[in-house]
């Protein structure tokens, strides 16, 4: 029988499309100058030559909107500039009960998100990092998908079994990466590959239509996206195919979705979540599926013989549910840790879950559970455990 293996990653495995906390507030900086330059040249008539931006013709109604996005990002920019994290932040406005800046707060992430997955807005590598590479989606969840992947004889692609994914990440770059090869919606990715939560799905119990024996992704802190439509049918601007289009003109599309999201209706807030989330009732601002989508969670936990931890540290805010899983985890025989300093991620999980701390009594060092350390992060690593059928 094939080991069951799980990833659990964080935000490191989407590190060269959207850049980690240190960086953040450097690139949304990057993007407001570059929104900034447009709508001056959308202004100014006589924009100069050298900064040689095209826009299309119907820009000249979208001013308002493009002002609507730069003033939201940079309230973001504004107050999230003396804090460690965007985490940090919105777990200062939860304590204060300061709801409304933390339901706009999340708003304004979910532009962000969808902003650096949707347009090709190039970067500057002295301001981000020399190892922030900029794609609209990961290049390793292309190559991981291609390793996981299988075509039926009716050419439908399934994904190994024997894998599933929990995620600390609310970005969507694997439903990106996945689009790549089966050219559906978002919504219907979701669907047919156990993404949770799905996209404003409220059905209030997930876990007892869960397939074990499919792939499963199943992300903890929900999505950062949202739809111009509270109806599942409609299109997401990620469903739009701008890929040969300029920046001026995804911007354009971009920006025509963005007005007609209803900002007044926190729908899509409610599949954005925090992880102290899941011990408060929020007043309705949880998604209905929210406490099945962790006992589906807990379910993948129990059933895991092999976990592989990519770009992910273990943050304090996270430690409940963290353990959690761990505790779940009856059946864990291996741990692979990916990461630039994976010894300071073992160091982490040997101190932080009592499973991980059991020994074999043969030696002082020898624990029950082996931690195999990759810090080369070109491509995720595959274990040597897995069946690629």
């Amino acid at each position: 029988m094939s080991d069951k293996i799980t990833y659990l990653i964080g935000a490191g495995a989407s590190a060269n499309t959207i850049p980690v906390v240190n960086q953040m507030n450097n690139r949304v900086f990057e993007i407001l100058t570059w929104l900034k330059n447009i709508k001056d040249s959308s202004e100014n008539t006589n924009q100069e030559p050298e900064r040689n931006i095209n826009l299309p013709e119907s820009f000249k109604t979208q001013n308002s909107t493009l002002g609507t996005v730069i003033e939201e990002l940079s309230w973001l920019l504004d107050e999230s500039k003396d804090y460690h994290s965007v985490d940090t932040l919105a777990r200062k406005y939860y304590l204060v009960d300061d709801y409304s800046k933390y339901e706009r707060l999340k708003s304004a992430l979910i532009l962000y998100f969808s902003i650096e997955q949707s347009i090709s807005i190039g970067v500057n590598e002295s301001s981000v990092g020399e190892s922030f590479m900029k794609n609209k989606v990961d290049k390793r969840y292309d190559s991981f998908i291609s390793i996981l992947a299988s075509k039926d004889p009716s050419k439908k692609i399934s994904i190994n079994e024997n894998v599933s994914i929990l995620s600390w990440n609310y970005d969507i770059q694997f439903e990106l990466s996945l689009k790549r090869f089966t050219n559906k919606k978002i919504k219907n990715i979701k669907e047919n590959y156990q993404i949770f939560p799905k996209l404003y799905d409220n059905s209030t119990e997930i876990a007892n239509g869960f397939r074990r024996n499919e792939f499963s992704l199943v992300k903890l802190n929900g999505n950062a996206i949202f739809s111009a439509s509270r109806d599942s049918d409609f299109p997401t601007i990620f469903d739009e195919d701008i890929t040969n289009s300029t920046e001026e003109q995804q911007l354009d599309v971009f920006l025509k979705y963005w007005k007609s999201f209803d900002r007044t209706d926190n729908s899509a807030l409610r599949f954005f979540n925090f992880a102290w989330e899941k011990n408060e009732d929020f007043n309705g601002r949880r998604h209905q599926s929210y406490h099945s989508q962790f006992e589906v969670a807990r379910k993948i936990a129990n059933e895991t013989d092999i976990l592989v931890v990519i770009g992910y540290s273990f943050p304090t805010y996270n430690r409940p549910i963290d353990t959690e899983l761990f505790d779940s985890l009856k059946k864990i025989k291996k741990v692979y840790i990916q990461d630039r300093n994976p010894e300071k991620i073992e160091s982490t999980i040997r101190n932080a879950f009592k499973i991980m701390q059991e020994r074999t009594g043969v030696g002082v060092n020898e624990y029950k559970i082996p931690i195999h350390r990759e810090s080369n992060t070109d491509q995720f690593v595959i274990p040597y455990e897995l069946n690629t059928k």
